[in-house]
């Protein structure tokens, strides 16, 4: 089984969540035909936040390592590793998305699935066992915080990944994310799964 559960990065679900991914129609038709359940780069996804850290917590990382360079007279001018990071880690996640609720939500089918759409029910468990792939696949749990205050103590490459703005918290979101460290310029990667 290709879900690994033993990175503490990640924020693992605790209980079996009933879950849901919306779709449109073409995007069903092609995961019924390849039985493949497709993984987009982060860097492509619509929210501009996407990978990135909140405000604070990427000011004080690049806050300390202008500290370090200025005091090994390595810096001639403002160098934000933030984004630096940001910017190499976003093509190199994949992401698919899911929402955690006990039943449909009307305006994730708005937004997701356009006007002809399909709404696949699932369980964490079951979508746990019916992926096969040789990506090691990592899921998460999404927190919802205010990028323009909070600081976040102790980040690491894969926070960004596991957080989102207020204003998305009505997804409820859990991810499955798969790191690709090879230099490809790929925009998707497709995973196995069985229909049970």
């Amino acid at each position: 089984m290709p879900i690994d559960e033993t990175n503490s990065k990640f924020i693992i679900p605790e209980k079996n969540y009933n879950l849901w991914r919306y779709m449109d129609f073409p995007s069903f038709l092609s995961l019924i035909t390849s039985s493949t359940l497709t993984f987009v780069r982060a860097d492509l996804f619509e929210d501009k936040f996407e990978g990135t850290l909140p405000k604070t917590t990427a000011l004080s990382i690049d806050e300390n390592m202008d500290n370090l360079l200025q005091m090994d007279n390595l810096q001639s001018e403002p160098f934000s590793l933030s984004k630096v990071v940001s910017d190499v880690m976003n093509k190199k996640i994949f992401m698919n998305c899911w929402c955690k609720e006990d039943s449909e939500l009307i305006h994730m089918w708005k937004i997701y699935s356009k006007e002809n759409g399909i709404a696949i029910a699932t369980n964490y468990e079951t979508l746990k066992t019916s992926l096969d792939s040789l990506e090691k696949i990592y899921p998460t749990e999404i927190r919802y915080v205010n990028f323009k205050n909070i600081n976040i103590l102790k980040p690491n490459t894969f926070t960004p990944y596991t957080l989102k703005q207020e204003a998305y918290k009505s997804e409820n979101e859990l991810r499955l994310l798969i790191f690709d460290n090879k230099n490809t310029d790929k925009e998707v990667i497709s995973c196995k799964v069985t229909f049970n």
